[in-house]
């Protein structure tokens, strides 16, 4: 029987050693295990702070994006005015080339009628002076059979 006890008592002590054994390295694990979960929630945080970051900077870029749609309308709009601006320009500016041709007409014309009337003048000087001439000769004779 106390054979039987030592046995079983030397069956003990082993199955102690082995319960030491195992509960050292399930402290060991756990140890390591509170580490690893350390660490992963200094990333986690790291992540989020970052995912926040990265919030904040695509909030400031659909601000941006916006803002560069709204300038684009504001100068899509200039642009279309600047251009009806410009048709209007262009109209105005054939209206006004045909108001030239039409006053170049007429002032080709006037100089003609203008050359045509000094031809007349001309003429008629001469034609005055034709008949100045013969006056005074009618006269002189008229003159001449008084006397």
């Amino acid at each position: 029987e106390d054979e039987a006890l030592k046995t079983e008592h030397q069956a003990c002590q082993q199955e102690r050693s082995a319960a030491q054994e195992l509960a050292e390295t399930l402290r060991q694990q756990l140890s390591e295990l509170r580490d690893e979960h350390q660490r992963l929630a200094v990333e986690s945080e790291a992540q989020r702070s970052q995912n926040a970051a990265i919030e904040v900077r695509a909030s400031e870029l659909d601000a941006s994006v916006k803002r560069l749609q709204l300038e684009d309308e504001e100068l899509q709009a200039e642009r279309n005015a600047s251009h009806g601006k410009c048709v209007a320009a262009e109209a105005e500016v054939a209206e006004l080339q045909e108001s030239l041709s039409k006053l170049q007409e007429e002032c080709g014309q006037l100089k003609s009628d203008g050359e045509a009337l000094q031809n007349q003048h001309a003429c008629s000087e001469q034609r005055a002076q034709e008949l100045d001439s013969r006056l005074q000769k009618v006269s002189a004779e008229d003159e001449a059979l008084k006397t």
